[in-house]
């Protein structure tokens, strides 16, 4: 397949010329074919999906005597300031419990007791245009078959809510 020296030297002009395209190509081929493959393996996330995601840690305190169920998912209020306020609704999902409350689903609190969440706003490319923004309060709404809880409004930047958690009070629940 590769020509000694003195074929080499006997093969005419177009023949070399032929040759060193088809080995360019065939090293151009490959070089592709290992950037297309490490870019669907390392790198098949779109920009928006490479934004780093927006977390938020809550206390719930259950100050019922029965257990409190929450759904996992919840509602994030997005308080806009000024004259025109307005509020936006997107979505958390609830990551991680501290005493390892979250099961199937759902959040289960007992009664007297309380529990931090780890608590990650959705969309993420949303979540952090605004904390980037700054300037607008936040609220999280929980719910659950038995009850719905907001959690109180706080400045929504990064300063504000750094090493901070947002306390929720649950006094009562629906019958």
């Amino acid at each position: 397949m590769i020509p000694t020296k003195k074929q080499w030297k006997s093969w005419s002009l177009p023949s070399k010329l032929t040759a060193i395209g088809t080995l360019v190509g065939l090293l151009s081929l490959g070089l592709w074919l290992i950037d297309k493959g490490y870019l669907l393996t390392n790198h098949s996330k779109t920009a928006e999906d490479k934004i780093d995601q927006v977390f938020l840690i809550a206390e719930l305190n259950n100050q019922n005597d029965e257990v409190v169920t929450f759904y996992k998912r919840g509602d994030t209020f997005y308080w806009h300031p000024g004259s025109g306020a307005y509020h936006e609704i997107y979505t958390f999902e609830i990551v991680n419990s501290e005493k390892d409350f979250l099961k199937d689903g759902y959040l289960v609190i007992p009664g007297k007791s309380k529990t931090k969440v780890v608590v990650e706003l959705l969309p993420t490319n949303i979540a952090r245009k605004y904390l980037e923004k700054g300037h607008m309060d936040i609220s999280l709404y929980f719910r659950g078959d038995n009850i719905n809880q907001f959690s109180p409004n706080v400045p929504f930047s990064k300063s504000n809510l750094e090493g901070y958690y947002i306390p929720i009070e649950i006094k009562e629940m629906k019958s």
